[in-house]
């Protein structure tokens, strides 16, 4: 009775035959893009370096493992592929220290591109601000905007000196009592002519949905709706001398910080959160003009949606960093596959033991990227080819074992002494974790590798400069 009810119900109703289409349509357009997606698999960056010529290299240069490399050539490749875009888009981009962490190819990157980023940086703290106007070439930062928001009372005392000195920093505020404490340095400090801070309001542009029972996105701003932002402005707009809002920023992490290339449901999710991310966006920035509020610039976006957020009508800006370097946790980017970036970090380990004939173990190596605990932010053996981390160990703080995944040979590579190269999930983490990085091209007969002249054959990060701000 209840198989006769069943069939009336599914082979006869009209309704059952519309839901049999719908089904039929959904699971269509699934197999589609499960293809579409395949294909772009098939398309992520692919390492190209020489083995034998890195091993040249570190050996020539006597080189103790340890060690990080940059390829200026894949550098040079994604600078010039993002500030095509900037062109194309008539935008500016705002390099972010954090994903880079060298002064030197901060420097590097603002002159080698300097109509794309303008002098605009996007940094992570008020003293390494400071630092960078101080130890790069005078005059190269035309702005520097401190991406999070400043309520230690000497850093936001030393925000103030700076601004007394005409460098062009922006606070980041989102709340009343982030203005508050501007305000109060600004009273106790100012004379009659003081320079008023420069803030940017930082607003949630997070994808909220079943009544904000799912949150996609990361957890920032307490200014997640226009209304919210329309109070942070009226507060803002009453302490006229102390604090003036020059720029708004909105970073959809759910688009531009997330791995979409191998993963339907978050094509789908971004696309939608996209529409969504970018009226939010504008409905803002059509409020500071009806207020009269001309913003000296509105950021948002990352490398992973340089394309897509530049073409966005409320920008002027986007903020790239991780997209110069590509990192392995870039690789399922569908923008930067589709924009041929190329791996530009490296860095190199010593082959110490082999624990068995299929498990070669290495000093050190365990520089893992930030975000929630998995294989997608542990680094990614490289070179030689066939070797993964142990399942159960990882890459650890002083030793990492490597599982081999081609049979063993008396000749096999690597032995014991030799470099296994490995990239990082992430570049600002691993330049944070060495002195100095090499920077090397292709030779001049395309044969082996060499390192520049420009800007140096060896450069210090701020770790070797004896910096560190987190």
């Amino acid at each position: 009775m209840v198989l006769n009810w069943f069939q009336n119900w599914s082979f006869h109703s009209l309704w059952s035959r519309k839901f049999r289409w719908a089904c039929m349509l959904i699971v269509g357009s699934y197999a589609l893009c499960s293809l579409l997606v395949k294909k772009r698999r098939l398309s992520a960056p692919k390492v190209t370096w020489q083995y034998r010529w890195l091993c040249q290299l570190l050996e020539k240069q006597r080189a103790v493992p340890p060690c990080l490399l940059i390829d200026m050539d894949a550098f040079d490749h994604n600078l010039a592929i993002l500030a095509a875009c900037a062109k194309k888009a008539n935008k500016f981009l705002r390099l972010g220290t954090k994903s880079v962490r060298v002064p030197a190819l901060i420097e590097y990157a603002l002159q080698n591109a300097p109509k794309a980023f303008d002098g605009r940086l996007l940094t992570f703290s008020v003293h390494e601000t400071d630092f960078l106007f101080e130890t790069l070439t005078p005059g190269i930062i035309s702005s520097a905007l401190v991406a999070y928001p400043t309520a230690h009372k000497p850093s936001v005392e030393l925000a103030f000196t700076m601004r007394q000195q005409n460098k062009n920093i922006v606070l980041m505020v989102d709340c009343e009592e982030h203005i508050d404490i501007l305000a109060q340095v600004w009273d106790e400090q100012a004379g009659d002519s003081a320079a008023p801070f420069h803030v940017c309001i930082d607003m949630d542009v997070s994808l909220r949905l079943f009544g904000d029972r799912l949150h996609l996105g990361v957890n920032r701003s307490p200014i997640k709706s226009l209304e919210s932002f329309r109070k942070l402005f009226r507060y803002i707009a009453k302490f006229p001398q102390q604090v003036k809002l020059v720029a708004v920023m909105g970073y959809e992490a759910q688009i531009s910080g997330t791995p979409d290339a191998l993963s339907l449901p978050i094509q789908l999710l971004q696309s939608y959160s996209s529409r969504d991310v970018a009226n939010q966006r504008l409905e803002v920035a059509k409020f500071c003009k009806s207020e009269g509020v001309d913003l000296e610039f509105f950021n948002g976006g990352g490398s992973g949606s340089v394309d897509l957020s530049l073409g966005e009508t409320a920008l002027t800006e986007v903020a790239v960093g991780s997209g110069l370097f590509q990192s392995h946790i870039f690789d399922n980017f569908t923008t930067l596959r589709r924009l041929r970036f190329k791996p530009a970090i490296v860095y190199a380990l010593e082959c110490c033991r082999h624990a068995t004939k299929d498990i070669v173990v290495c000093r050190h190596g365990g520089y893992l990227g930030s975000g929630h605990p998995s294989l997608a932010i542990s680094p990614q053996a490289v070179l030689p080819e066939g070797l993964q981390p142990n399942g159960f160990e990882g890459f650890g703080e002083v030793q990492s074992p490597l599982t081999r995944t081609k049979p063993y040979t008396e000749a096999s590579a690597p032995r014991i002494g030799q470099p296994v190269f490995v990239r990082p999930a992430k570049a600002g983490e691993a330049t944070e974790r060495f002195n100095v990085c090499m920077l090397f091209r292709k030779g001049k007969d395309g044969m082996g590798y060499t390192l520049v002249d420009e800007p140096a054959p060896t450069v210090p990060s701020y770790r070797g400069l004896g910096q560190c701000w987190g």
